[in-house]
């Protein structure tokens, strides 16, 4: 029976590859030098890439399977490994560099991905976010908090520039989910009573004395409840079916008559609509309804007049409409 070299060594190195190893290293570092040297001399470049892609080439499924099954056997390591480098200066900073030098690439790749994995993407984030609500819920809130004016101002930037697209997605969400959004919006207003009362006064608060259409329209929403108020009765209809109008041709109507003040010339405009400038007026008093067709007719819009406050005392109608109180 011939000898098997082959085998023998191959045996041989298999029960001690430990010992080969670290002999291997010792005699690497203590020739260091001289070993690079002599294999960047010996080294010739083209030879050894022809040869290397050679082997590639012929033995192109075996590399796979072993390089799978490397990372298989050594999973942990590896991500550890990746995970450690991605973190550091170096990692970080080439990442940086790539993502700017291929910006446009990255999000179109980006964009075809999550167009064709919607839901599936949907379901992972939904499932990630349920397992770690804390954690994300924290990490959100200190970006939010270091990035608050950034954040808000491109939140703005796009709200505007995609408004139209945005609504019509709400209303049919909307549509699609309406009895779940109403019983979760009750929910939250019965849940947060005060602060939800509180944003909405300061909210109206500050639309009623910087936009003057809405001002105008509070004014004459306030008038028309009162009135119905005077006669006993509920309102039971909407306040713009009672003016006749749109809010706008509303507003044109009421600048047609503006005039200027008898003593002082001062010029009457929206902003100088309130208790010291001037009320919004109706000509034949709304005081004088009976019944609620009279309130109704009291109410359209050519019933109504701008008048200076002190011309509306004059006229000793007590029931003149001056700025609502909004606390």
């Amino acid at each position: 029976m011939s000898f098997d070299r082959k085998a023998h060594n191959k045996a041989y190195q298999e029960a001690n590859r430990e010992k080969i190893k670290a002999r291997k290293k010792v005699h690497y570092e203590a020739n260091r030098e001289g070993l690079l040297a002599k294999g960047k001399a010996y080294r010739n470049r083209e030879e050894i890439l022809a040869r290397s892609k050679a082997y590639r080439e012929a033995n192109r499924e075996k590399i796979k399977a072993n390089q799978k099954a490397y990372r298989e056997a050594n999973r942990e390591a590896l991500l550890a490994k990746k995970k450690a480098y991605r973190n550091s200066e170096e990692g970080i900073a080439k990442e940086r560099a790539y993502q700017k030098a291929n910006r446009e690439e990255i999000n179109a790749n980006a964009k075809v991905y999550r167009e064709a994995n919607r839901e599936e993407i949907r379901v992972k984030q939904k499932v990630h976010y349920e397992a770690n609500r804390e954690k994300v819920n924290a990490k959100h809130k200190v970006h939010y908090e270091a990035n608050r004016e950034e954040i808000l101002a491109k939140h703005k930037a796009y709200q505007k520039a995609n408004r139209e697209e945005i609504l019509a997605k709400q209303k049919v969400r909307y549509k699609a989910n309406r009895e779940e959004a109403l019983a979760r919006s009750k929910a939250y207003r019965e849940a947060n009573r005060e602060k939800v009362n509180a944003s909405r006064n300061a909210w109206r608060k500050d639309r009623y004395y910087s936009d003057p259409l809405f001002k105008l329209t509070e004014v004459y929403r306030s008038a028309i409840s009162r009135g119905f108020r005077s006669v006993c009765l509920k309102k039971d209809i909407k306040s713009i079916d009672c003016l006749g109008c749109s809010w706008e041709e509303f507003q044109d109507h009421i600048q047609s008559q503006f005039y200027d003040r008898a003593e002082t010339g001062e010029k009457m405009t929206f902003e100088n609509h309130g208790y010291y400038g001037w009320h919004l007026d109706h000509i034949i008093p709304i005081s004088s309804a009976k019944t609620e067709e009279d309130v109704i007719r009291l109410s359209h819009y050519t019933n109504l007049q701008p008048l200076w406050a002190e011309d509306n005392y004059e006229k000793g109608d007590y029931f003149l409409d001056n700025d609502e109180q909004i606390s």
